[in-house]
C-alpha cells in the first residue's frame, strides 16, 4: 500500500468512507511532513519516513492511549525535534495519554510529565519522577539540569552494575 492508503486503512476499518479516509490520511501525512510522499510505497521511504507514516496512521485513529517505543530513533536531529513538538501539541490538543519508551535522556526530559526510571535486566521500576515544568522546556533550567545529572548518575551506576560484579570480599570484578 502507499503511505496514504496505509494511513487511510485504519480509518476505513472504523467505518469512514473511502474518499473521506483518503482525504484525512493526506491531512495526517501533511502533519508529519510527508504529504509529498503520499503515493510512495514503503520500499521508497527511508526508515525515518516509515516511522512518521506509522505515527500518522496511529494518530489518525485518535487514540486515548498512544504507546510509543523509540519512535524518533531513526530520525535526523531536525525531524526528531519537529516530531517531538508535534506529539506534544497532539497530546495537548487531544488529551491522549502517551507512554513513550526512550533511552534518550534529553528527549525524556523534554517530553515527559512523569518519568519511570527502570533498572537493567531484569527490568524493574527504580523510581517514578513527576516533572512539573511547563512545555516547551529549557533543559538548561537549574531544576531540569539537576534532574539530568541525577538520571545520568543512575545510568552510570547501571552500567557499572552490568559490567562488574563484587566478589565475596566486595572487590569489583569485570564480567567477561
Amino acid at each position: 500500500m502507499t503511505a496514504q492508503a496505509n494511513v487511510a486503512f485504519g480509518l476505513s476499518m472504523r467505518g469512514m468512507g473511502q474518499r473521506e479516509a483518503i482525504a484525512k490520511a493526506l491531512d495526517y501525512l501533511n502533519d508529519v511532513g510527508l504529504g509529498a510522499c503520499a503515493n510512495k510505497i514503503p520500499a521508497e521511504l527511508s526508515g525515518g519516513m516509515k516511522q512518521r507514516v506509522a505515527l500518522a496512521r496511529a494518530l489518525a485513529l485518535k487514540p486515548g492511549l498512544l504507546l510509543m517505543d523509540e519512535p524518533f530513533a531513526a530520525l535526523d536531529y531536525q525531524t526528531r525535534k519537529i516530531m517531538q513538538r508535534y506529539v506534544l501539541s497532539t497530546r495537548e490538543r487531544t488529551g491522549a495519554t502517551v507512554l513513550l519508551v526512550t533511552h534518550d535522556l534529553a528527549e525524556a526530559l523534554t517530553l515527559a510529565d512523569r518519568l519511570v526510571l527502570m533498572s537493567g535486566a531484569p527490568g524493574s521500576v527504580q523510581e517514578v519522577i513527576d516533572i512539573a515544568a511547563p512545555h516547551p522546556r529549557d533543559l538548561s533550567h537549574p531544576a531540569l539540569a539537576a534532574l539530568m545529572r541525577k538520571l545520568e548518575a543512575h545510568l552510570e551506576a547501571e552500567a557499572v552494575l552490568s559490567e562488574f560484579t563484587a566478589d565475596e570480599r566486595g572487590r569489583m570484578l569485570a564480567n567477561d
